[in-house]
């Protein structure tokens, strides 16, 4: 991308390359150690897998957009690759947004889960309707 693209000069966009390096990194590091933990300390498998599954969101994620060519944040495998190759933008954002559909889902079983399964979560639902 040039200045006259963007706005922004030359070393602004190569400041920002490595910024976004750094935190895609960092994040990846603190994800990876906490991932790590989970596997080593396994005590409640169904739980900590799910835990795992939305902990992979930090590096496969990206935060807000600010316009179409550079992200506001950059803390993400996604929003990195997408400052270092804007043209391939719409690609790694439909990429992320499929993670990201998955991992909500995976939320979701992670707290039908912790209330005691489907149901149970029936059961509680009946029974409030009942008392309204």
């Amino acid at each position: 991308m040039t200045e006259a693209e963007t706005g922004i000069s030359p070393t602004a966009l190569l400041m920002m390359d490595y910024f976004g390096t750094i935190c895609t990194i960092v994040a990846i590091g603190i994800s990876g150690q906490q991932i790590f933990c989970h596997l080593r300390h396994l005590n409640e498998p169904k739980v900590q897998l799910q835990v795992i599954r939305i902990l992979f969101i930090v590096p496969v994620s990206t935060p807000t957009l600010i316009s179409n060519f550079f992200p506001c944040q950059v803390f993400s495998l996604a929003t990195w690759l997408s400052l270092l190759y804007p043209t391939h933008l719409l690609a790694f954002a439909t990429l992320r947004d499929i993670y990201e559909a998955y991992v909500l889902y995976i939320f979701m079983q992670f707290l039908v889960d912790l209330l005691g399964g489907e149901s149970q979560i029936i059961r509680h639902l009946e029974f409030k309707r009942r008392l309204s």
